[in-house]
């Protein structure tokens, strides 16, 4: 497989109400777009002044020298907290987990405002997908644990599947492959990243050519593990005080 991958050009400071959409390729094989981009013309830009912390709220601000404003947003857009000190890990009302539930301080406009994740990844990606008639992934960039550094992550995706299963299937060797699922919306949100940048010079989509034979055409698969499934999320609960 040759692929090729192309930042898009020419998207502007984007607002509430601007069509994404009509700055992307139709001709692609995947799009990739930052979730900072899809909450802005979303409307989730929120000025921290907005948020009201509640008792919960400067208790745990005050535990990690947080904003208690801050804290209580955290809160608002999380389901759960796995980590509450030194930092906030948090699972998002769509089931992502993500250190401050995603929440972004920076690309944002203005003192004191914060970007919030999409309220929805799925149909974001969805809306934007029937407009340019082309798979989407919404990316986020996320660290990972027991490694250094971020990279980027897919919270939300539309006509693609996000996980190929090759169970089942032999390995070069003729052995049986018993385990391996691909997280393939994952790894395009990774490229993505590489290839948008980060800082003032960054784009906030990127074009994938060449890849229609890791897309497939299914949307009702997911990244996110199973909570009975998951032993990390498990620990980390049984962990807490």
């Amino acid at each position: 497989m040759r692929a090729e991958v192309r930042a898009v050009d020419g998207v502007p400071r984007l607002s509430e109400g601007d069509e994404l959409g009509s700055y992307l390729p139709h001709d692609a094989d995947v799009v990739a777009v930052a979730s900072t981009a899809v909450s802005k013309v979303e409307g989730r830009v929120r000025p921290l002044d907005g948020f009201e912390p509640s008792e919960r709220a400067e208790s745990l601000a005050e535990r990690n020298d947080a904003d208690p404003r801050f804290t209580e947003a955290v809160l608002n857009e999380s389901t759960e907290l796995l980590i509450e000190e030194p930092f906030f890990l948090a699972v998002t009302r769509f089931g992502h987990v993500a250190p401050n539930a995603g929440i972004d301080r920076s690309n944002v406009e203005g003192d004191g405002n914060v970007v919030l994740l999409p309220e929805d990844p799925g149909e974001s990606a969805g809306r934007i997908a029937d407009t340019i008639g082309t798979p989407v992934v919404v990316t986020d960039t996320c660290g990972r644990a027991f490694r250094r550094g971020q990279t980027g992550v897919a919270v939300g995706w539309a006509c693609i599947d996000a996980v190929r299963d090759w169970r089942g299937e032999e390995d070069l060797h003729g052995h049986e492959l018993k385990a391996t699922e691909e997280a393939v919306v994952d790894e395009i949100a990774g490229f993505a990243n590489a290839a948008m940048g980060e800082g003032g010079g960054g784009t906030p989509a990127v074009a994938f050519y060449g890849v229609e034979a890791i897309v497939g055409s299914a949307d009702d698969d997911t990244v996110f593990r199973r909570e009975e499934d998951d032993i990390v999320r498990s620990a980390l609960l049984d962990f807490k005080p």
